[in-house]
């Protein structure tokens, strides 16, 4: 896949090669997106993507640009057109047009039906279709109806149902980070050694709890148990950490780069009576969570 990048209001892109065009923010590359980006694939013309580097209201993130390249290229998308949002974002959706979208020598263009462009979204589907042939995709719903979307994956994160979230992006939600030195509070007080993850980009933060995960490091997947929190039975924090302990495995892995998937929502962090009581209830999540993961 190639990518462009928008600098000096160009993409330096030239091609006398008509190419078909997947239009929208694509944070997650959800259901939704892929039911989209599908709809574009089966045309069978050489597909080019459009997205954002800036996200439009939040800081926080379902997919940071890397790890979009990395599920738009295995879907088979050719072309990835990227925008700053801060160099585009007073255009108006006429200039948009004419400036981004025109010279990129486009065949058909693909959007969801709810697609603005333009200063404010003012700019609407029926203003595309006055310069360009334009097909509306349809949502992609959940069993109960419930329209999928960046915002309702978003929340289930933020309310520890990653079971739905993972359901919607039709993957397990992960987040790539780098072990750095904590509090070392897993080997010294409770006799189980974790690792502490950074997050590499403003990632959306999973609810506070402790989750069945796992942890990919230097490619080969391991089964672990996260915990999302803020330490309140040694040591309470004052803003939430993730601490992985990953079954057999025993090396120092600080400074080293992780990707870490969220497979089940275990329970909630809570304070216990004593550190002893602690040890043995993360025991107790450990079996359940073997459970889970071998399934």
């Amino acid at each position: 896949m190639k990518t462009f990048n928008y600098i000096n209001k160009s993409f330096n892109y030239l091609s006398n090669e008509k190419i078909n065009i997947c239009l929208g923010f694509f944070d997650g590359i959800h259901l939704g997106h892929q039911k989209l980006i599908n709809t574009a694939l089966k045309e069978g013309s050489k597909l080019g993507l459009m997205t954002f580097f800036s996200p439009f209201k939040r800081e926080d993130v379902l997919t940071s640009l890397e790890d979009k390249k990395n599920l738009l290229e295995k879907m088979g998308v050719d072309y990835l057109f990227i925008l700053d949002f801060k160099d585009v974002k007073n255009y108006s959706p006429e200039v948009f047009i004419n400036e981004v979208l025109k010279p990129l020598n486009i065949n058909k263009i693909y959007v969801g039906r709810d697609y603005s462009f333009g200063k404010g979204g003012i700019g609407k589907v029926d203003l595309l279709k006055s310069y360009f042939e334009v097909e509306e995709v349809d949502f992609a719903y959940d069993k109960k109806g419930n329209k999928i979307s960046s915002s309702s994956i978003i929340s289930y994160i933020e309310n520890g149902e990653i079971e739905k979230a993972n359901r919607d992006l039709n993957r397990f939600y992960s987040i790539k980070g780098k072990v750095e030195h904590g509090f070392h509070n897993g080997t010294s007080i409770l006799g189980i050694p974790t690792a502490n993850i950074t997050p590499k980009e403003e990632y959306v933060f999973p609810k506070c709890g402790v989750y069945a995960t796992n942890i990919y490091i230097e490619g080969i997947k391991y089964p672990s148990m996260t915990n999302i929190g803020v330490h309140p039975t040694i040591s309470k924090l004052d803003r939430p950490d993730i601490e992985t302990n990953i079954f057999a495995m025993n090396r120092d892995l600080y400074s080293q780069d992780v990707i870490l998937e969220f497979v089940s929502y275990i329970r909630e962090e809570k304070k216990f009576d004593s550190v002893d009581d602690l040890v043995k209830q993360i025991k107790e999540d450990k079996k359940i969570i073997l459970k889970i993961l071998d399934k």
